[in-house]
């Protein structure tokens, strides 16, 4: 037996069906993929929305112990820059007091200028007297300088006497004072 063929069959080329059905196949993985993914990640956030605000309190305390913690920080700092930084006033007036005898009596004024300069007015008081608590200035380390600026003589049959002293502070050494 013979087999004729007088129609031609021409063969099909499968391999662009083929590639197509692997294309789509891959391409609804993917979106299977990312709508399980997309699903997961939105359960996570409500999970997380829930946790908060199941734990709302404690994480509001958290939140403001976080911002106490912060500000102690910062006070802490501010505390030390101005414990650095601090003109130690009281020590001086203290210290400068207990060297003019009967200070109350005496002490007419005393001014800090921001030069780290005190003006010092004495009143009711002798040459040497002035001139001994003058000499116990110079004696202190933080003192640089002594000026006698004006003397005045209070009554013209009296030898007491107005002085106006002018101490130039050293503040680095007045520091170191006052820190030990």
């Amino acid at each position: 037996m013979l087999n004729i063929n007088f129609f031609e069959k021409k063969q099909v080329n499968v391999l662009p069906y083929v590639l197509a059905g692997v294309f789509l196949v891959l391409i609804v993985l993917m979106g299977i993929y990312f709508y399980f993914t997309q699903l997961y990640y939105n359960e996570a956030i409500e999970q997380d929305t829930a946790w908060v605000e199941s734990n709302a309190s404690d994480v509001a305390l958290s939140r403001r112990i976080e911002q106490i913690d912060e500000r102690t920080n910062q006070a802490s700092s501010v505390q030390n820059t101005l414990t650095d930084t601090q003109f130690p006033m009281s020590y001086v007036t203290a210290d400068l007091t207990n060297l003019i005898p009967e200070e109350e009596n005496r002490v007419l004024s005393y001014q800090l200028s921001e030069a780290d300069q005190i003006v010092l007015v004495l009143e009711n008081t002798n040459v040497n007297e002035a001139s001994s608590i003058i000499n116990d200035f110079k004696d202190l380390n933080y003192i640089d300088r002594v000026q006698l600026l004006r003397l005045e003589n209070q009554l013209n049959d009296s030898d007491q006497f107005l002085f106006e002293l002018t101490l130039d502070l050293n503040r680095e050494v007045l520091h170191e004072v006052t820190q030990k």
